[in-house]
């Protein structure tokens, strides 16, 4: 059970990672202010997938 809502955690939130670079790469960022909060948006996305990732590989460790 905590897998899959983990696994389900991590694919919305590389939607949204997906989406923001996506923001950048086709130069809808209007300022270097907004340039700079996508940015942000994007690493603060990615710790928290690393986080959930490395919580649920120490979960299934502890597991077995």
């Amino acid at each position: 059970m905590i897998r899959e809502y983990a696994v389900e955690v991590v694919r919305r939130i590389d939607e949204d990672i997906a989406s923001k670079q996506a923001q950048v790469g086709e130069g809808k960022c209007t300022s270097f202010e907004d340039y700079k909060n996508v940015c942000g948006q994007i690493r603060g996305l990615m710790f928290a997938r690393d986080h959930i990732e490395a919580t649920l590989k120490n979960i299934e460790e502890e597991d077995e």
